[in-house]
């Protein structure tokens, strides 16, 4: 059993502190700890600092937004340069690297709602799924090489995606193929509900949450991780979250149910900010797994069966261009 924090926005110093540093190791919390361009010269002791307190620790690399933030296909050199750039500052090495999949940061608000306009704006602009995944899964054997742990990062789309022509094309974000030690996928259920504006409630959510959780657990195994939240918003500002610790205890119990044990909250910095940060913690920590499973609710099923269909779509349209002209 493994649980670990996100920490995007936390400053270092406050991530530091003795206070922090406390409710982290009294609970054996790992930390995903982000690294931006101008956190350069801070991540070494971040790093070294935690580690020596017994924190399993995740190097969580993102770009500046004009770069688009998080890897894709469209900055995977930029990315890799990066990458080399973080591993460089390290004199104590982490236990691993997050590879947070997903689309540029200025195209990502409209995506996640699946807006049809910003989908059809993507599609012009989509990637070569297959050119990407080689390109991340030989930094994958690169990172396996300094004997660092490398995670995968998800959205619950990619779930519902057997090709690389669906939704990780579409989305620049490959998936399948790649040789990480773990794959996590962002379930969360504050933003199912809460970014479908009442299209979902929270019965909704909990069904999908269980049903994708499943599925990890199915085509993962071990390797299956689930991200969990929100309990704060993160760089986007507008991420809906939890009501309560109750919420994540509801959520926790349902991945635990389908069987994943490696859980990460989001965000570190939303506990902080919403005290007591040991409510939060504990039940991260503490809730054993539910002991009823959670169906998918007639929605919920018409938003895999969506999925499904869209990524069958987006599979032959991008066969019928491929066919018209193979250099695409």
């Amino acid at each position: 059993m493994s649980r670990a924090v996100w920490s995007e926005l936390v400053p270092y110093d406050t991530l530091l502190s003795h206070d922090v540093r406390r409710l982290l190791s009294d609970r054996d919390l790992g930390v995903n700890v982000a690294v931006t361009p101008p956190q350069l010269d801070g991540i070494a002791e971040v790093v070294a600092t935690l580690v020596d307190d017994g924190r399993r620790v995740t190097v969580w690399p993102m770009l500046d937004h004009a770069d688009g933030r998080w890897p894709s296909v469209h900055n995977a050199e930029r990315f890799d340069t990066f990458v080399a750039e973080v591993l460089g500052r390290l004199g104590t090495l982490p236990q691993g690297l997050a590879l947070d999949f997903e689309p540029p940061i200025d195209e990502l608000p409209g995506l996640i709602r699946l807006e049809p306009k910003a989908i059809v704006a993507r599609w012009r602009r989509r990637g070569l799924a297959a050119r990407a995944t080689a390109h991340f899964a030989g930094l994958c054997t690169e990172l396996h090489a300094h004997g660092l742990h490398t995670v995968a990062v998800t959205f619950p789309f990619s779930l519902e995606d057997d090709a690389r022509a669906g939704w990780q094309r579409l989305f620049g974000t490959p998936l399948s193929g790649l040789p990480c030690h773990q794959f996590n996928a962002m379930l969360y259920t504050s933003m199912l509900e809460g970014y479908t504006r009442g299209l979902l409630d929270r019965a909704d959510a909990r069904g999908l949450l269980a049903w994708w959780s499943a599925s990890m657990r199915r085509r993962f195994d071990d390797r299956a991780a689930v991200s969990l939240g929100c309990v704060g918003p993160g760089i986007l500002g507008d991420e809906p979250t939890y009501r309560s610790p109750q919420e994540l205890t509801e959520d926790v119990a349902i991945a635990r149910r389908s069987g994943v044990e490696q859980l990460v909250l989001f965000s570190l910095g939303g506990v902080l900010s919403r005290p007591p940060a040991e409510a939060w913690l504990d039940a991260l920590v503490h809730t054993p797994a539910a002991v009823a499973s959670t169906p998918l609710t007639p929605k919920g099923r018409v938003v895999i069966g969506g999925l499904r269909a869209g990524a069958k779509g987006l599979g032959w349209v991008a066969a019928l261009r491929a066919a018209i002209d193979p250099s695409r």
